[in-house]
């Protein structure tokens, strides 16, 4: 299996669960009269910059070096390799998301046959919302994991 491929597994197998999941949503919880999309691409662009913040905070931190020689498992070199390509993935996803927010219209009609199916804005939302906050839960996991290493050691 292709090294890419491994390492965006756990995105792709979450965006389709997503996926999977806002066909029941949609009919469940009836969004289509949602009206908080500019407060949640407030909260996204918070994101963003807690990633850069974050990311801005490791450069010179002691615990660099510490994850740089902590090996993390056969697919990535160490646990600050896992975190570089964690916070690029969540980064560029975090981006989509409020891309796709801005763009995408409220509703598409797409014509089959005799039928006519709509997909509406959340259907599409709903799935990259539920991948963000994968993305969050994978970085908080390393960030809480570094609580736990040395840091302010001699060299």
């Amino acid at each position: 299996m292709n090294k890419q491929f491994k390492k965006a597994l756990p995105l792709i197998i979450c965006f389709i669960i997503g996926v999977a999941l806002q066909w029941f949503l949609a009919d469940f919880l009836n969004l289509k009269d949602f009206k908080h999309y500019s407060d949640t691409i407030t909260f996204l662009s918070v994101l963003s910059g807690f990633y850069i913040t974050a990311i801005a905070l490791l450069f010179d931190s002691p615990i660099l070096g510490v994850l740089y020689n902590d090996q993390a498992d056969t697919t990535y070199p160490s646990k600050l390799h896992r975190l570089k390509s964690y916070f690029a993935q969540s980064f560029y996803i975090n981006i989509f998301t409020i891309i796709c927010f801005i763009l995408y219209p409220k509703e598409i009609f797409f014509p089959f046959f005799k039928w006519q199916y709509t997909l509406y804005k959340f259907q599409i939302i709903i799935p990259l919302l539920s991948l963000n906050i994968f993305c969050i839960y994978r970085i908080s996991d390393i960030l809480f994991y570094m609580f736990s290493l040395p840091r302010n050691t001699p060299k």
